[in-house]
């Protein structure tokens, strides 16, 4: 009897291991991120409102720039996240420069941007399409960045946030940059490399700088505050290899999977985006896979608005491929379109109702 009574705890063992194994590995059960910037921020109640629909949404972090967010997060048991631009514009920064023929293209003027050239904003162009971001970026080279980054993390951590985005981490023509410094230092690259292309130097001299970059700032962002998540956004896309983020070093590297504008991506393309984002394979063993969608709805982007079937069909695919981790924009876009808040509702938490 004893000994039955002993096989039956360690059976019951077992079974409760396999069920929290099973729990563990659920679709969308990790880190869900909603990035906001279209909803008002001037009033402590406001943020505390809005982070409350987050959560009531199934997301548990916010990733917004207003230090509001961090108690309204924490007293929910969410996370709060800044978004950290390395390459933003600042005094005395380097910037980028662009070749002589990308200067007529779309963005190079933000006031002229048609809506007949389905502009992407720094996502992947329209096919046949070609255009440049619709802003300056400080050079990657520049020396200034790292110090600049970190001033911004350590900001960041003394307003209470838990951990940061990196965003705009790329080149404004999304294949490279033109500066001087740049110029001189693939030629030494270029020097030392025998039987292969131009256009493979191009790519893999600046997707290394790019790569180098992110690795250096994860290392000097632990080294400042090794408590804080270092998370990013591969953005704007480097097109010689739309996936490099897998080789970068990260805690969660989030890749977009389904992009805001039309024409939406076709769905076999966002599998494929999400299978490679989800599965890796990762150079640094410890990185997650984020996925991130994009969703707009109103005003200047009603058109580029995603039909209600359109989206539960991009979370069926995040369940199908199992994917963990979630980077979605934007709530304020998502609050206002109440069938696209039912579907995320539905999707994160199971409930069709608001709570």
């Amino acid at each position: 009897m004893k000994k039955q009574v002993t096989t039956i705890c360690i059976c019951l063992l077992i079974l409760a291991g396999s069920v929290h194994a099973n729990q563990a590995e659920a679709p969308l059960s990790g880190l869900k991120i909603i990035a906001v910037w279209s909803v008002d921020a001037t009033a402590d109640g406001q943020v505390d409102s809005a982070v409350e629909q987050a959560r009531s949404l199934g997301f548990n972090a916010v990733c917004w720039n207003t230090p509001l967010v961090c108690p309204a997060c924490h007293k929910r048991d969410m996370k709060a996240f800044a978004i950290v631009c390395p390459l933003e514009k600042r005094p005395a920064s380097r910037l980028q420069e662009i070749r002589t023929s990308e200067r007529n293209l779309p963005g190079c003027d933000p006031d002229k941007i048609g809506p007949a050239e389905f502009y992407q904003y720094g996502g992947e162009p329209a096919d046949g399409n070609h255009e440049i971001l619709d802003q300056n970026l400080t050079c990657p080279n520049d020396p200034g960045v790292v110090q600049y980054t970190m001033e911004q993390i350590i900001a960041s951590r003394e307003a209470g946030y838990d951990g940061i985005v990196f965003d705009f981490v790329g080149y404004r023509n999304y294949h490279s940059c033109e500066c001087e410094i740049c110029t001189k230092k693939i030629r030494e690259f270029s020097n030392k490399q025998t039987g292969i292309s131009a256009a493979q130097i191009n790519k893999m001299y600046f997707g290394k700088v790019l790569v180098e970059l992110y690795d250096t700032l994860y290392a000097a962002a632990k080294a400042v505050a090794p408590e804080m998540i270092v998370a990013n956004h591969i953005h704007p896309v480097f097109r010689p290899e739309t996936m490099y983020g897998l080789n970068v070093n990260t805690d969660y590297c989030g890749i977009t999977v389904s992009w805001f504008f039309k024409p939406h991506w076709p769905l076999e393309k966002v599998e494929k985006y999400t299978k490679n984002t989800v599965c890796g394979p990762y150079r640094h063993k410890h990185a997650r896979g984020m996925p991130m969608i994009g969703f707009y709805s109103d005003g200047a982007y009603e058109r580029d608005r995603k039909s209600g079937s359109r989206l539960k069909q991009e979370f069926e695919i995040l369940k199908q491929v199992n994917a963990q981790h979630l980077l979605m924009c934007e709530l304020g876009h998502i609050l206002r379109n109440p069938e696209a808040a039912d579907i995320v509702r539905a999707a994160l938490t199971g409930n069709k109702e608001k709570e």
